[in-house]
């Protein structure tokens, strides 16, 4: 799949060798913009996490990665607004929360990971002799095959520089606790009070809702973009490392 090149100044999208090297980045050839991005491929297939909404789908590309988790916590009685009318509503524990994607794709090639992998959090890019980055080197399982690596290659791994860090655990998670109202729980609600008040209701939880998250996104959106640093640094678009571990707090490191 090749790598597809975006310029958010002018919207040009092309391949790398339709740029030119420029300060820490790559030249748009159409209005000579310096800081192309990488984009993923429209085809990509998105390989969402099981049991969680991935909000990319809502709310666009800036939220890719970040996944709404949501797990059951209580059963509280609570009124319904209507004379002495209750209802036992689910209180659930929401968890918005960074996963990385299930691959990477940069210059060097293409890196997958699994579900264990991209729950654990910590992914390592190590470097050529170049400083250029690139897929990690497969270790064969069986011992003995092992010992076909030569001389040459295990002084070309021992002198490649250290590798890039990216500590997506450490990434901020938002968490809040609130009701789960589903359709069903509608349905009923409106045998107790009629359709006019659950719609209203349903229509306040929503509200609520949409609150909370949009508090959630403002957070997230005046951090920085880590998956997008990420494959700048990866592409060599952003060269000094020092710089992006200091615009990531140190998120992403040597």
């Amino acid at each position: 799949m090749p790598l597809t090149l975006k310029c958010p100044k002018c919207s040009w999208t092309g391949s790398l060798s339709e740029t030119m090297p420029h300060d820490n980045g790559y030249q748009c050839p159409s209005c000579k913009a310096s800081n192309v991005e990488t984009i993923r491929d429209a085809a990509e297939t998105i390989h969402d996490i099981e049991g969680a909404e991935h909000m990319v789908h809502k709310h666009g590309e800036r939220f890719q990665g970040y996944y709404l988790f949501k797990a059951f916590k209580e059963v509280q009685t609570l009124p319904l607004g209507i004379d002495e009318l209750t209802y036992r509503f689910n209180i659930s524990k929401f968890e918005i929360r960074f996963v990385m994607p299930s691959k990477v794709e940069f210059i060097g090639g293409i890196i997958s990971y699994n579900d264990g992998e991209r729950d654990l959090g910590v992914f390592r890019f190590p470097r050529g002799l170049d400083g250029k980055f690139m897929t990690p080197v497969a270790i064969p399982k069986d011992p003995q095959s092992v010992s076909t690596f030569t001389q040459e290659d295990v002084e070309k791994l021992l002198q490649a520089p250290r590798p890039l860090v990216f500590d997506a655990f450490k990434v901020p998670r938002f968490s809040f606790e609130y009701l789960d109202i589903s359709s069903f729980n509608v349905q009923e609600i409106e045998q107790i009070t009629g359709a006019e008040h659950a719609q209203l209701l349903k229509n306040e939880y929503d509200k609520n809702l949409d609150k909370i998250l949009e508090g959630v996104k403002a957070k997230i959106t005046s951090a920085p973009n880590f998956l997008l640093i990420l494959e700048n640094t990866l592409n060599q678009f952003w060269k000094n490392l020092d710089e992006v571990a200091l615009a990531t707090s140190g998120i992403i490191h040597i």
